[in-house]
């Protein structure tokens, strides 16, 4: 509305109702309605500038968005569609350490410092596959390298590199699988998953209660050590009458056979008749019951050609009078020592009764 007609109107009412009025009332109201005049050209002319304002910061916006959408699309393009997820688990520890042998002798250390870094990434190309892995790094405050006596010669075996304070720097695979998840398996209501990689088979159930971490596959009490391998999970609680039930089937590779690259002889990876056999295992995790408070839990594996030092040959020199831990194995040689099967079972209460109070209410229990 333009200001002429404002005031034009604004008079036009004036001379309307202003019959039978004197001359001071006439002024008055003339007076006004002046300032009432003035004080709507002040608010048009501050709306019109707010306008104007926020129409620059509109488009100023727009050419920022346009950037951002540039930088984006460019991301998603080299992330493939996706995004690596990272998150990191740091910890430092003192310990004290006691051992009492059979003989009444003692060793012990009052203070091993440690620092323990998980770097965990994850990545999800589609709905139903997704990429998981976990560097990690372990050290003892002050370690040495490996290349010193006091490295054990079972530091830095495969089943266990990643458990063992280690005397070097260096991250080091710990996981790195990829998983497959659907929710139907041949045609029946049952949702399911594979796996296959280096699988987290290390601080399983009742050992992640120690740890105070969230558990990894498998029973920490049966088996945990570092292996590659599969994994098949079916969730049953659909199909059977038992809540929360579940079956996973788990098979993988602890030692293999395999010759090294450049072995001098051109036989790369070929089997080596003159070590051990291929190390197998298979086993599966059946869970008949978890109601998410109550649950028991049952685990059987069997292995095959499991390895160790023999005390009495060759692997494995004899006491010398110059070592301090009364054997010299700066050396050792695995030896084949057989298979080995076993089972365990576990009950699990994630909180006892229910509202009796809040100690029971943040109790685990388990046996």
């Amino acid at each position: 509305m333009k200001k002429g007609i404002i005031a034009f109107s604004v008079v036009t009412a004036l001379a309307t109702s202003s019959f039978g009025t004197t001359n001071e009332e006439f002024s008055a109201q003339l007076e006004m309605l002046k300032k009432q005049i003035a004080m709507l050209e002040a608010k048009l002319k501050t709306n019109t500038n707010t306008i104007k304002k926020v129409n620059k910061l509109v488009k100023k916006n727009k050419k920022k968005i346009k950037k951002v959408s540039k930088k984006a699309n460019k991301a998603k393009s080299l992330a493939n569609g996706d995004n690596l997820k990272l998150n990191v688990d740091f910890r430092t520890s003192v310990d004290k350490i006691e051992y009492k042998m059979a003989d009444g002798k003692k060793a012990n250390n009052d203070a091993l410092f440690t620092n323990r870094l998980w770097i965990n990434m994850a990545y999800a190309p589609s709905n139903t596959i997704a990429f998981y892995s976990r560097l990690s790094y372990l050290k003892a405050y002050g370690a040495e390298t490996q290349n010193t006596q006091r490295s054990s010669g079972n530091q830095s075996f495969d089943w266990i590199t990643n458990e063992n304070a280690q005397g070097d720097n260096n991250l080091r695979v710990k996981q790195a699988y990829w998983l497959y998840k659907n929710d139907t398996f041949l045609g029946k209501d049952v949702s399911w998953t594979a796996s296959i990689g280096r699988r987290p088979s290390t601080d399983g159930m009742l050992i992640n209660n120690r740890e105070d971490q969230k558990r990894q596959s498998a029973l920490g009490h049966t088996v945990n050590v570092e292996f590659d391998g599969a994994s098949f999970r079916w969730n049953l609680d659909k199909v059977t009458s038992m809540e929360g039930s579940w079956f996973k089937l788990c098979m993988g590779r602890g030692i293999t056979n395999a010759k090294p690259r450049f072995d001098g002889y051109g036989q790369d990876y070929a089997n080596d008749s003159t070590q051990h056999d291929d190390s197998n295992m298979l086993g599966f995790i059946y869970v008949p019951y978890d109601n998410g408070q109550y649950s028991v839990h049952t685990n059987w594996a069997a292995a095959n050609n499991l390895i160790g030092y023999d005390s009495n040959g060759t692997g494995y020199l004899q006491a010398d009078s110059t070592y301090k831990g009364g054997a010299n194995n700066t050396n050792p040689v695995f030896k084949d020592f057989g298979d080995m099967s076993w089972a365990t079972i576990a009950f699990k209460a994630d909180g006892i009764g229910e509202e009796i109070s809040d100690r029971l209410d943040n109790t685990k229990f388990f046996a």
